[in-house]
């Protein structure tokens, strides 16, 4: 491991990667956030946070109604149903095509807390629809992995 140090929000944080070029997950501590990003050097400075890695380190506000180690759920600002929910991985993963093959256990997680946020919700009786957008003709607007929950209306198909 190649280990190097960082800071984000003003904290220190620990970089750790397998190969000193590939991309580094950076820890921080409070709130538990991993950021898949390349670690900052000379030649390189990583992007700025996204909109999602800004409401898990609670910079923005919003309204949060589930949270663990690996996920947070939020009330979307632009709902496109009377519930519009996002369930997003607190790890930064830009788009479900860039997921690895070691987030395949998170990935599953997201899954089921978007269900059991669906569930406290009411939703299940009714149904509702889980939608991941992949880039830009796909409708993704922040490239942060990101699972839509729709509910309280009828969905038509084929959506869009």
């Amino acid at each position: 491991m190649v280990a190097g140090s960082n800071v984000i929000l003003g904290k220190p944080c620990i970089a750790l990667s397998p190969i000193a070029d590939d991309p580094a997950f950076v820890k921080c501590p409070e709130p538990q956030v991993l950021l898949h990003r390349p670690v900052a050097t000379e030649s390189y400075l990583p992007e700025p946070m996204t909109l999602f890695e800004r409401i898990i380190a609670r910079q923005i506000p919003a309204k949060i109604i589930y949270e663990d180690d690996q996920v947070v759920a939020f009330h979307d600002i632009q709902p496109q149903a009377p519930v519009h929910v996002l369930v997003i991985p607190k790890k930064a993963i830009p788009r479900i095509g860039e997921a690895l093959v070691q987030d395949q256990a998170l990935l599953g997680h997201l899954l089921l807390k978007a269900a059991d946020v669906a569930r406290s919700l009411g939703l299940e009786s009714s149904g509702y629809r889980l939608v991941i957008n992949h880039g830009l003709d796909g409708g993704e607007s922040v490239p942060h992995l990101h699972c839509h929950l729709l509910g309280k209306r009828p969905m038509n198909w084929p959506p869009g």
